[in-house]
């Protein structure tokens, strides 16, 4: 057994004679998460007139501990929430096939998500476009690969990111 690891059920075990319910399975959450940092959306005349946006791209960072342990990072699928306020602007689903390989020391795009219904309409949506941000809660299904072992684990997270840069952009034609 190697020092991490040995770390690592040190501490759960602590964790848990203080009274915090937390598991071997969950370390790697507290070592790792993701987050939004950027979004991209765009309307034609058409989209805005079908409450939708023509189409959306958002990048996606890891968020490691100076003591990660992790050496790859993929998202199989992920449910990403854009709202200003208290309106939701609109919600994408996404399975990727292959798995979003995310860099340990950069970001990745999610890909182009076309037609994208607009949760409160167009109207609603213009209204937000005048902030350039949106918050970002998302949900995503990921699988980590550890370093020590080599042990790849699936570990689930939900991240909430507010003032997430947004870009709007436009056109007619």
């Amino acid at each position: 057994m190697d020092l991490l690891a040995l770390l690592v059920i040190l501490i759960v075990h602590l964790l848990q004679v203080a009274g915090s319910p937390i598991q071997a399975r969950q370390i790697p959450g507290l070592l790792f998460n993701l987050r939004v940092s950027n979004i991209s959306a765009h309307f034609t005349a058409a989209s805005l007139l079908n409450n939708q946006l023509s189409r959306v791209d958002f990048n996606v960072a890891p968020v490691l501990s100076l003591l990660s342990i992790l050496e790859t990072v993929t998202i199989d699928s992920v449910t990403l929430t854009a709202v200003s306020g208290t309106t939701t602007i609109f919600t994408i689903n996404k399975t990727f096939d292959p798995a979003l390989q995310v860099p340990t020391n950069g970001s990745v795009s999610s890909g182009v998500f076309t037609n994208v219904p607009l949760t409160q309409g167009s109207a609603a949506t213009l209204s937000a476009v005048n902030s350039g941000t949106l918050t970002a809660n998302g949900q995503f299904n990921t699988h980590v690969t550890i370093i020590t072992s080599p042990l790849t684990l699936p570990l689930p997270l939900t991240t909430i990111d507010s003032l997430v840069p947004t870009a709007w952009s436009i056109s007619f034609f």
